[in-house]
């Protein structure tokens, strides 16, 4: 169909992978209160020049910015600092920064849970699909897709029952 590049994601502990194929590796890493307080302190162009530094030593690393608790002026400065890669994991909130923002070069990621009734919103305006859960979002994806889209599968490795994700085995 019409889903591509298909990728799985691993989480564990406080760094989360992603193996993106051609050798690409995204994480995410939760800071320490000493990190944290430095970041705080710095404007957006500060932040991203830091973070573009530290992850230089992983090689070919893509930067994906989740704007969950940011407005649109917060996410239009982030663009401007020169990270195009944003990511939502709100339909609302994606479709009101997408609207607002369409004036901008941006590949948007959708993390969340894309419910049946929703795919329609936001299919043919993401770039990436990092929640891709079970097999019936698959073929409602399949249907509604006017171009092949990159996907993360979710794979619930624990095999727990509140875990969302395709189940390992």
């Amino acid at each position: 169909g019409k889903l591509k590049n298909t990728m799985v994601a691993l989480q564990k502990g406080d760094i989360e992978f992603e193996r993106v194929n051609k050798g690409v590796l995204s994480f995410k890493r939760t800071f320490g209160d000493e990190s944290i307080g430095v970041m705080i302190n710095m404007n957006y162009a500060e932040k991203i020049e830091k973070i573009k530094k530290e992850t230089e030593k992983y090689g070919d690393v893509k930067i994906v910015v989740a704007t969950k608790y940011m407005d649109i002026d917060q996410t239009r400065k982030i663009v401007e600092a020169g990270i195009n890669e944003l990511g939502e994991n709100r339909t609302d909130m994606f479709l009101e920064k997408y609207e607002a923002l369409k004036d901008l070069d941006i590949k948007w990621h959708f993390f969340g849970v894309v419910q049946s009734r929703k795919v329609k919103d936001v299919v043919n305006k993401i770039d990436c699909l990092h929640s891709l859960d079970k097999l019936s979002l698959a073929m409602e994806l399949d249907k509604k897709l006017e171009a092949p889209l990159d996907c993360f599968v979710q794979v619930n490795i624990s095999e727990e029952v509140n875990k969302q994700g395709i189940p390992a085995n």
